[in-house]
């Protein structure tokens, strides 16, 4: 029948989107997604039959749309996910990307609160004030679980299989941005319950993440050099052997950014963020792309480069951010200094 024929033609097209997207080719899979959605019968698209597929697609949508600098499009895929699903599980990739969108606009202050929300769903409350008291009992805390921490140990682990969970710390980890901008106090609790959560239900590439940021607490709360250099590095060779390629450019971001620069020459950072740049555009982390493009322009105008070239490159690369949607976040992190 035609209406089962518009279901499989949908389906090819949901297959070869998530194929291209997978590959990093977001402009190709949002054209594949697109088709696949066109498809679907507008007045019933939603229906129990066809509501698997619908999600899926739209799903994707979003995601594909926040690549491409559509935001105004990836909302309107969200509102429509957000409105039509049937319970949280199936609304947390919309509000992913939502949380995304909120950030690469600039609205940071909303994409926390947003972010705090689902977490209390998912079971993660945080305090609203941080103390003194309250960081260091959890960085002490943490400190105690990785007494007996090794590489080898993390990754002989389970993987984390908890979907709640998982998706908890996917959301920690998209913290990150905002709360660099708006809220670096809470950064600590955050990688502390990351780490936490790893290693009570298992592993997956966020974690990584948490033991990054648990490493510039020990730089920015400890003043221990060292030690934070040393988790860094764990961070990074973690995530490479977890596999979480599309993560690999933000934690080289982050590690240049933070880590790097109070044990190793302060131009070799530099050209890593620059290199850095360059990769998250081509995984898709566009978010990440901007960051790394700003802290390569601030550390290329004071390592001693000819200012004429490093002015020149760091004018392309904004210029860039703009076209992405991102030069806010951009924005957001010069105010911090």
């Amino acid at each position: 029948t035609d209406s089962s024929m518009c279901t499989q033609f949908a389906k090819l097209n949901l297959k070869a989107g998530e194929s291209s997207m997978e590959k990093f080719n977001f402009m190709s899979g949002f054209s594949y997604i697109e088709h696949g959605i066109s498809f679907l019968p507008k007045e019933s698209k939603w229906n129990s039959s066809s509501y698997d597929l619908c999600r899926s697609l739209h799903e994707a949508a979003c995601l594909a749309c926040y690549v491409n600098a559509l935001p105004t499009k990836a909302n309107e895929y969200i509102s429509e996910l957000l409105e039509n699903a049937q319970c949280l599980e199936h609304k947390l990739k919309a509000y992913y990307v939502m949380v995304k969108n909120l950030t690469s606009s600039g609205d940071f202050k909303q994409a926390l609160k947003k972010t705090f929300d689902v977490l209390i769903e998912l079971g993660e409350t945080f305090p609203t004030e941080i103390t003194p008291e309250i960081m260091q009992e959890e960085l002490s805390n943490t400190k105690s679980l990785l007494n007996n921490f090794t590489k080898e140990s993390i990754l002989s682990s389970p993987k984390l299989m908890d979907e709640k969970k998982l998706w908890a710390i996917k959301f920690m980890n998209n913290l990150s941005g905002p709360l660099s901008i708006t809220n670096y106090q809470m950064g600590p609790l955050i990688a502390c319950r990351m780490v936490q959560l790893s290693s009570q239900y298992g592993y997956c590439s966020e974690s990584a993440f948490g033991f990054l940021g648990y490493g510039q607490a020990q730089i920015s709360v400890f003043e221990d050099v060292d030690e934070g250099y040393r988790w860094g590095k764990i961070a990074l060779s973690l995530l490479e052997s977890l596999g979480g390629k599309g993560y690999l450019p933000k934690m080289r971001c982050l590690f240049n950014s933070y880590v790097s620069l109070w044990k190793e020459p302060f131009h070799a950072s530099s050209n890593v963020l620059l290199h850095t740049h360059s990769e998250a555009m081509l995984v898709g982390d566009v978010e990440y792309a901007s960051v790394s493009a700003f802290f390569y322009c601030r550390q290329a105008l004071v390592c001693g480069q000819n200012l004429l070239l490093a002015e020149k490159e760091c004018k392309a690369v904004a210029s860039k951010m703009v076209q992405l949607k991102q030069i806010q976040m951009c924005y957001g992190q010069a105010n911090t200094y």
